[in-house]
């Protein structure tokens, strides 16, 4: 405090990151008060005939608001067959939730960073905005581990898949999918031959929109995957999730690529995006009221007359060789796609009623999804991926997009995050070595009669709460595993 009032000129950021700063310190030295007061609890309440007290380790958390160095007693204990395992039994009662060195907190603020920024940019973020100091070469580290074990999960999925081992328990009527490719640039090593970039493929499905405009049940599916594999992935994750044998329809909107139109269930109705039409038209007709009469036609699904238009077209401007080569290139891709030009609702196919709460509509909305969900993050800033590095960006993306980026963190919480700190050096201590109120010197493991940890210490709000813990707990004599 006097150090903030003895400045010179002193501003309201001044006096907020003081603050802030002070009591980021002060929960480090509760968190570490905290973990000692319980490690040393369970060492007094543990069951001695089944943890043998070996000595203490030395050990940090990476937290939000900053490192916590803290130690932590090591039991020697036996399995079943009579093995010996050394375990922490204050990692096991708090349910420590750690991703190598870090918290699960910590983790999840790392990953939602690096996937609206740069790696270097997130750490100087996390750095600004928490007391968390990191590199950007963790932040990478983290978001690789964890875009690994997306890719190898996705990897056994399509094995699954193979096997016809995957049982989705939603059923719904109808399902709407949409597919589409984003050019992304790559670094020098990962481009094919002769082009700066890739397209990195991204589906989505979807059960039809709510009343506001959202989709509901939707599933995204993202990856540099050849087109056959990919098509696997996206039927694997739709399957996931849906009964895929209950759905009376399932239609299919995309471009027209091969990769897209040749979906692993036949029976999909499949038509040409409406965008993508519009696009080719503008890139293709330069004349501007050709291209409303063109695109007229189209949206009045008079087929055959488009057909006859856009050729009379090229047959008339013949003396300008570019514009007719680009106007049958427009004719040659409407006639590649000719049966897939009418949109699903004017085909006289048998749709089902909609659910309550959910609307049907015209399909469209990759490119928005696409956008929202992966071109701002890896396209455009000067963005440059390897083919690993962008496919395990793109299916973490997924995830966000899918709802289930947190739950997968925590399922992977054990094998994303290699520690960037030097490993501490320690040694199992033998028996004699021990603490001498160890072992038989507590014959009651009683808690009502060992000292609690911060009991005649000064209250603050988070010592409360701990003490309140134990002391709304019964003192039987209960047992920590």
């Amino acid at each position: 405090m006097d150090t903030i009032l003895s400045k010179d000129e002193l501003t309201f950021k001044d006096i907020e990151e003081a603050i802030y700063s002070y009591h980021c310190k002060e929960a480090v030295k509760e968190t570490q008060e905290i973990l000692k007061a319980i490690d040393d609890m369970l060492m007094v309440k543990r069951d001695r005939s089944r943890y043998r007290h070996k000595g203490k380790k030395g050990d940090h958390i990476t937290c939000i608001y900053g490192d916590v160095p803290y130690e932590r007693v090591v039991y020697e204990t036996k399995d079943e067959e009579g093995h010996k395992h050394y375990i922490y039994l204050l990692n096991e009662v708090l349910k420590m939730d750690m991703i190598g060195s870090m918290s699960m907190s910590a983790v999840e603020a790392i990953v939602d960073g690096t996937t609206k920024l740069s790696f270097r940019n997130t750490a100087k973020e996390l750095d600004r905005t928490t007391k968390m100091e990191i590199s950007h070469q963790t932040a990478w580290n983290v978001t690789q581990k964890f875009g690994e074990k997306l890719e190898a999960e996705e990897a056994a999925l399509i094995r699954e898949y193979d096997r016809d081992e995957i049982e989705g328990g939603k059923e719904v009527p109808v399902l709407f999918e949409e597919a589409d490719g984003i050019y992304i640039h790559l670094q020098g090593r990962g481009r094919p031959k002769g082009k700066k970039g890739r397209e990195i493929k991204v589906s989505t499905a979807y059960e039809g929109w709510s009343k506001n405009g959202d989709l509901i049940g939707k599933v995204m599916s993202v990856g540099f995957e050849d087109g056959k594999t990919f098509q696997k992935l996206r039927e694997a994750m739709i399957k996931q999730v849906y009964d895929t044998e209950a759905i009376k329809l399932r239609v299919l909107n995309g471009d027209g690529a091969d990769w897209v139109r040749n979906c692993e269930d036949p029976s999909t109705e499949f038509q040409l995006d409406r965008f993508h039409v519009y696009k080719k038209i503008t890139e293709t007709i330069k004349d501007k009221e050709m291209q409303r009469w063109i695109r007229q036609l189209y949206d009045d699904c008079e087929t055959e007359k488009l057909l006859e238009t856009i050729q009379t077209y090229a047959d008339n401007i013949a003396e300008e060789d570019k514009e007719e080569k680009k106007a049958l290139e427009l004719l040659k891709y409407l006639e590649d796609n000719k049966e897939w030009l009418k949109p699903y609702q004017d085909r006289g196919l048998r749709i089902p009623k909609n659910p309550d709460g959910i609307e049907y509509k015209n399909l469209g909305t990759q490119e928005n999804q696409n956008c929202s969900n992966i071109t701002l993050r890896m396209k455009h800033r000067k963005c440059s991926w390897s083919i690993s590095g962008g496919n395990h960006m793109g299916k973490i993306l997924a995830r966000i997009a899918n709802r289930t980026i947190w739950k997968d963190i925590k399922h992977y919480k054990d094998a994303i995050v290699e520690n960037d700190k030097a490993p501490v050096v320690w040694e199992i201590l033998s028996a004699a070595q021990a603490p001498k109120y160890d072992g038989r010197g507590n014959k009651t493991g009683n808690i009502a009669e060992g000292h609690i940890i911060l009991k005649e210490s000064g209250m603050t709000a988070s010592r409360k709460a701990f003490l309140k813990i134990f002391d709304d707990r019964p003192a039987t004599g209960l047992i920590y595993r």
